[in-house]
């Protein structure tokens, strides 16, 4: 075994960066579902007093992402902002369903169990459909 690691430790490598990906985009969405509830809550309050929040309270709770929204928005850009997001993330689809299409081929070439090769040509689909999906999203909001 002079030098080479196990292939056990490649496996787990890949399954670990596979988790870590997917577990951090999905902390990542919680944490900001969590705020616009949060944002939400406060909105609801006034609602219930029946009176309107003050300026501050609602500048501070629009932020800087939706100031830069509305702001893009009143000059007419909003089109190209949103198709340059949505073409950054067909790339990033793109690279993971060849990433995943790489281990799928690796592994049905019988180097990897079985179920490596059916959960690796899953996530490829999945990735396409996204890539796809970003793609038509690109199309979509193009500058008219």
């Amino acid at each position: 075994m002079e030098g080479k690691l196990p292939e056990i430790y490649w496996y787990l490598f890949w399954v670990g960066f596979v988790l870590i990906s997917f577990g951090g985009m999905t902390f990542g969405g919680i944490l900001a579902h969590r705020a616009r509830l949060k944002e939400l809550d406060i909105l609801r309050s006034y609602a219930e007093k029946g009176i309107e929040p003050p300026p501050a309270v609602v500048e501070a709770l629009a932020g800087p992402n939706r100031q830069h929204k509305a702001a893009a928005t009143a000059e007419g850009r909003q089109a190209g902002v949103s198709a340059g997001v949505h073409l950054g993330q067909f790339v990033g689809q793109l690279f993971a369903a060849g990433l995943t299409g790489g281990v799928a081929w690796w592994a049905a070439e019988g180097r990897a169990p079985e179920w490596l090769f059916y959960g690796a040509v899953i996530v490829t689909i999945a990735c396409v459909a996204g890539a796809l999906a970003r793609l038509v999203a690109v199309i979509a909001t193009r500058e008219k």
